[in-house]
């Protein structure tokens, strides 16, 4: 005799028929990978790392520059000229007045020391009038015309594709040529004359407008704000005088 063990089912739980089990293979679902390189969806300010050359050259080609932008670019260029040279003029006074000593001694009787001093200071003006910009490597300004294709050749040579990974496509956007308004440079060669990589920080975003009245505002409301802590202050030791 044998026994059969049954499988019990809990009531109610409905058998057989339309509610017998079915298998049925899931379908496989592939999401797409988040594209990175070469991308369609960047801006001026969030451009997509490309890593063809024909995406770099094309992006920077066509992009929308803010006339904001071109504005950051003149006055960054016209204020690091101007550093540079007021550098430069420190440099070569600290050389010039050196040299100047040891063919001209300082005079060891204070009541000569002015003399002495006065000359060389007419000396080194009369010098540095005929080296006038002359030690500035960098143009002292930019053609009116040449602003929105030096910001593209700057934001180019900043964002060519990775020169480790991608050499040869890197090479291709330092050899794109841009044309100016009176001659036509490579973007390597943009950057060797104008140095544009040292003040595209200036440029690669569009800086917020200051409201001169809401900064008075502001700090008007500072100074309120320290002369009733003064004020709370004197009060408490006031009491405690007391």
């Amino acid at each position: 005799m044998t026994s059969e063990t049954q499988q019990r089912v809990g009531r109610g739980v409905p058998q057989g028929g339309e509610f017998t089990s079915r298998l049925h293979a899931e379908p496989e679902v592939r999401l797409a990978a988040v594209k990175l390189f070469d991308a369609d969806n960047g801006t001026y300010t969030n451009p997509a790392p490309p890593k063809t050359a024909d995406h770099c050259i094309e992006f920077w080609s066509t992009v929308e520059v803010p006339d904001k932008v071109i504005e950051q670019l003149y006055k960054a260029f016209g204020a690091k000229w101007a550093e540079d040279n007021e550098q430069a003029h420190e440099r070569l006074a600290a050389q010039f007045r050196a040299e100047w000593e040891e063919t001209h001694p300082k005079p060891k009787k204070d009541r000569h020391l002015a003399e002495w001093e006065a000359e060389c200071d007419q000396a080194m003006t009369a010098t540095f009038a005929q080296l006038e910009g002359v030690f500035i490597t960098r143009p002292r300004q930019l053609n009116a015309f040449d602003g929105g294709q030096l910001v593209r050749a700057a934001r180019m040579y900043e964002c060519a594709p990775h020169k480790a990974r991608f050499p040869e496509e890197h090479e291709k956007v330092m050899e794109h040529e841009v044309e100016l308004f009176d001659e036509t440079l490579t973007v390597r060669q943009i950057e060797d004359r104008y140095r544009l990589q040292q003040i595209v920080h200036e440029f690669d975003h569009v800086k917020p407008e200051i409201d001169p009245e809401r900064v008075f505002d502001a700090l008007r409301g500072i100074a309120s704000t320290l002369e009733a802590e003064h004020l709370q202050s004197q009060r408490a030791r006031n009491i405690d005088g007391y």
